[in-house]
């Protein structure tokens, strides 16, 4: 059974190269990121094509909201001037809060999933219209998340959501129909398939 699932992941990888070239040049680091924990691997775990653009967007002095974090929460604490996670999993948050402990421009959230995630979903209210630079929505409710974020972003900001495939977020389109939009599909860290993020761009 696990070499079935190793050659299963071996063709979807071969796969995802064939139909994108250009995506060879990530397979060192997808497969580093494939035997570390998020933690352990400090990358997103978004498409390898999003994280250049990040690469490209972020300064010293960005502001950044996560909705779910991981290894993209100390990714971007080396790039950014303030990163704010907000966690409903109270283990995950501790591990979370453990990890980034030593970093000054920090900051990790805990909302219980009760109220039906009314907490977690209202906690970027506390900041002022366009404060941030990007938002990652990759957590529960991420419908109800972008919403909610989407003052939030700056003129020329980022709004990001992860698996924008799934049929349950395609009312993200309808939301932000607005703003121009690029959805990345390829090699994802710890992914052993194709992921799919869609990129808002707030406009000026």
């Amino acid at each position: 059974m696990k070499e079935e699932s190793r050659v299963g992941r071996i063709a979807g990888i071969a796969q995802i190269v064939a139909e994108d070239p250009g995506q060879a040049r990530f397979l060192t680091a997808w497969g580093r990121a494939l035997r570390q924990s998020p933690l352990t691997s400090r990358l997103p775990w978004l498409p390898f094509r999003v994280i250049e653009r990040l690469e490209k967007h972020l300064t010293k002095g960005s502001h950044v909201f996560e909705f779910g974090g991981g290894g993209s929460t100390l990714w971007f604490s080396e790039r950014a001037g303030e990163v704010v996670t907000v966690e409903h999993d109270d283990d995950w948050f501790r591990a979370l809060q453990d990890a980034v402990s030593e970093k000054d421009n920090c900051q990790v959230l805990y909302h219980a999933a009760n109220d039906d995630f009314a907490g977690y979903v209202g906690s970027i209210a506390d900041y002022a219209d366009g404060y941030f630079d990007v938002v990652v929505v990759d957590g529960r409710e991420r419908i109800r998340c972008l919403r909610s974020a989407m003052e939030k972003v700056r003129p020329g900001g980022l709004l990001i959501l992860d698996d924008s495939d799934r049929a349950r977020y395609s009312d993200a389109f309808v939301i932000a129909t607005a703003w121009p939009h690029v959805t990345y599909r390829g090699l994802t860290p710890a992914k052993a398939i194709a992921g799919v993020t869609t990129v808002w761009r707030r406009p000026a």
